[in-house]
């Protein structure tokens, strides 16, 4: 008798392209069940804090759906098993239902069905309100489930990008309500050059006070070769710019004082000196004129002089203000404006700060140059933590960092921010009492094989040594800018090291292989050999610990990596609103079929295509103010994720040529601690459908492309025995369509 041993055979079971079940025909269907998850640990979260299961429900239609009596089911014998309510889902639009078994099914409010699914395979189904007509199916039950590891309908997707989201934009901080909404049309004067990537040359606003000499007269004139455009050119009486009567007759220069506007019926000529500046139609601050200061001569005293004739009103000793618009050009210099034998006077270099003065309601309000992804995110006090189970044994630091930079090597990740690193599961505590539980995890519940990674940027107050520490069970290493330090088991261990006053990024990565777990990482000013009284854990500032802070964390995360033009200056604690313009070619606008708005946003938005609202969410009613706060605070988790937005009913509004998305950005106050807006433009056309696995599940999004070939085990008939004869027929099988087996009989490879 013989015995085969089918594990001899080396087969490998290769997948064929787009491995998988055929999809439920979906022709006529427009709502459909497109991807689900049945084993999640760790990845999409309800609102109690838990990973249930989870159902994407999509429509792919171009009209809304309300959902009201429609059914999920997971099983063919009772259709009607989880009535939906009310609820809306627009068009290419996506909700998701919880398999939770909590049944919720209040419109508005997260919704969970009444059963869960099973990672072994059931039945699963959308059906009509009629209770009979299915909408889709997976039938007779879908394949075995991998932990989150989505599946579902494969989108295969074709994916023009209209507006991209690295795209140039500009960025604009209202001083007050004047634009209206004019800054959202196509046609817009932004007021500036607008070069992607290069230098922003924009109207300045400059004014300054002093006491009026003899005689009034203004003289402006450039040091070197070059040019600039001023505009409005104002003498108030008293210390507030353009307060009350101007004393510079028409300095607007729209109105001459004799004829057209000119330059001699404003100044007096003084030889040739002003012969190359002219009254200029363009760039201007209001208005249709300025004057355009041009001088070919490099002169300390300006071959370029243009003096006034005469100030009405202004008395020598009188006490005045100067000011004026300027925008300086590509070949600026330095622009002198001053009074003639006065006080009040100044020298703009144009590519610096506003300088001597800026009023508190005039300032440097300009369109700025900036990149799509305009924000900012503020820190907080405390540690940025990761904690993070492993599915491998983590017994030394490059284990520790191979998890931390491999996630296929995580089980589950938790995150939070700590004012300070004194963390205990078991064992006893370290050098520091009030010990916190790792993020995941309790005290007193021995936990193995995981990994702490605690990050943020520390202050040094004074230059001189400083010896930091850390109390581990099991290994760590502690980087403190440059300097580093490990142990490679439990131990307390300390390192002193020089510094300089200032800011040093600190990282600490600490792992647990057994036993016991507790970490702590605290420091003290001076140079020590050991642990004694003087240290204390960082973080713990009102105990007289060093200072740390961190980008914000926790389930909700950090904006930071969105972020691509830092407005943090211009709008914090300033206004809660901001105006964005992100320009766009199109070709031929009648090429599309489809227009969907991607959003990552922070707080709240309204969207503008060539001067017509197609999107709003988090908005006051109507035409926000130029300094209006969202609605609502939307969470950074929320932030992160792109919502997509069917403006397809705007498809008309795109023009050949340049189109232009204006984006009036919105926070829910003047001091939030975070904003966003990333903007995208696409075409979505749906190619083919197949069902998949998905390598990562994209909750409320179109399916990826990162598919996963799982087919089920192979099936060897005869199975393994004893046989009487080697003349043996052997058939193998696989339950999954489409696959390649590869097989051979001498122990080679297939």
């Amino acid at each position: 008798m013989h015995m085969i041993n089918r594990s001899l055979l080396l087969c490998t079971v290769l997948a064929a392209a787009f491995l998988g079940a055929p999809a439920p025909t979906l022709a006529a269907e427009t709502v459909t069940i497109t991807e689900f998850v049945a084993s999640n640990n760790g990845g999409l979260q309800d609102e109690d804090g838990t990973y249930p299961d989870w159902i994407e429900i999509f429509n792919s239609g171009i009209t809304t759906v309300n959902l009201d009596g429609w059914f999920l089911t997971d099983s063919a014998a009772n259709l009607t098993k989880w009535r939906l309510p009310a609820t809306n889902i627009a068009p290419n639009g996506f909700i998701i239902v919880f398999a939770s078994g909590k049944n919720r099914a209040v419109a508005g409010a997260p919704l969970h069905t009444s059963f869960s699914l099973s990672a072994g395979g059931e039945y699963l189904a959308l059906v009509h309100p009629d209770g009979t007509t299915i909408a889709n199916e997976f039938a007779p039950a879908f394949p075995g489930q991998i932990q989150n590891v989505s599946y579902g309908i494969g989108q295969n997707l074709q994916v023009t990008k209209l507006l991209s989201n690295t795209g140039p934009a500009r960025v604009f901080v209202a001083p007050s309500g004047a634009l209206g909404t004019t800054w959202t049309a196509t046609d817009f004067d932004m007021s500036g050059t607008f070069i992607p990537g290069g230098t922003n040359y924009n109207l300045r606003f400059v004014s300054m006070t002093g006491t009026v000499g003899n005689p009034a007269r203004v003289l402006i004139y450039l040091g070197e070769v070059g040019d600039v455009y001023i505009d409005d050119l104002f003498l108030a009486n008293g210390t507030n710019a353009e307060a009350g009567t101007n004393l510079i007759v028409n300095g607007n220069f729209e109105t001459p004082l004799l004829g057209a506007p000119s330059l001699t019926n404003f100044f007096t000529s003084v030889g040739s000196y002003h012969a190359n500046s002219v009254i200029n139609a363009t760039n201007a601050h209001s208005g249709s004129n300025s004057l355009h200061v041009i001088s070919t001569n490099n002169s300390s005293f300006g071959l370029t002089r243009i003096l006034y004739k005469d100030i009405p009103g202004a008395t020598n000793g009188q006490v005045c203000t100067l000011s004026f618009w300027y925008r300086p050009t590509f070949s600026a210099t330095n622009l002198f404006v001053r009074m003639q034998s006065s006080t009040i006077g100044s020298s703009i270099t144009p590519a610096a700060v506003l300088t001597p003065a800026v009023t508190a309601d005039i300032y440097d309000a300009v369109w700025l140059n900036a990149t799509n992804g305009v924000g900012y995110e503020t820190s907080v006090a405390g540690f940025a933590v990761r904690n993070i189970r492993a599915n491998v044994g983590v017994c030394d630091q490059t284990t520790a960092d191979t998890v931390l930079a491999t996630p296929a090597m995580q089980s589950a990740v938790f995150t939070e921010t700590r004012g300070v690193v004194n963390y205990l599961s078991t064992g006893g505590s370290g050098n520091f009492g009030g010990d916190s539980t790792y993020p995941g995890m309790s005290i007193g519940v021995d936990e193995n094989n995981f990994v702490t990674e605690a990050t943020g940027i520390i202050t040094i107050p004074t230059n001189g040594f400083y010896t930091f520490g850390v109390n581990s069970d099991d290994g760590f290493r502690l980087d403190i800018g440059v300097n580093s330090f490990s142990s490679p088991g439990p131990s307390t261990t300390v390192a002193a090291f020089n510094l300089a006053a200032g800011d040093y990024p600190v990282r600490l990565v600490a792992f647990e292989c057994g036993g016991g777990a507790s970490v702590e990482a605290f420091a003290a000013n001076g140079n020590f050999g050991g642990f004694n009284a003087s240290f204390r854990l960082i973080g713990d500032t009102a105990g007289g610990g060093l200072v740390v802070k961190s980008l914000p964390t926790g389930n909700g995360g950090s904006l930071r990596q969105y972020i691509k033009t830092d407005v943090q200056t211009n709008m914090l604690n300033k206004n809660a609103a901001t105006y964005i313009r992100l320009p766009f070619g199109v070709t031929n606008p009648a090429a599309y079929s489809t227009l969907t708005l991607r959003m990552q946003y922070d707080d709240g938005f309204v969207a503008y295509l060539n001067g017509l609202e197609i999107a709003r969410r988090a908005a006051p009613a109507g035409t926000p103010a130029w300094n209006a706060p969202a609605t609502t605070n939307r969470s950074t988790a929320s932030a992160r994720i792109y919502e997509e937005m069917d403006v397809t009913g705007s498809l008309g509004l795109l023009l050949t040529g340049t189109n232009w998305l204006a984006v009036q950005g919105l926070r829910a106050a003047t001091n939030a601690p975070d904003f966003l807006i990333v903007a995208e433009l696409v075409e979505n056309k749906v190619l083919g459908l197949a069902n998949h696995y998905f390598s990562t599940p994209s909750p409320g999004a179109v399916n990826g492309s990162g598919f996963y070939a799982y087919v089920d085990n192979l099936k060897f008939t005869p199975g393994r025995g004893w046989f009487d004869t080697t003349n043996i027929s052997v058939t193998i099988t696989s339950a999954t369509p489409g696959v390649t087996i590869r097989y051979t009989l001498d122990g080679s490879v297939p």
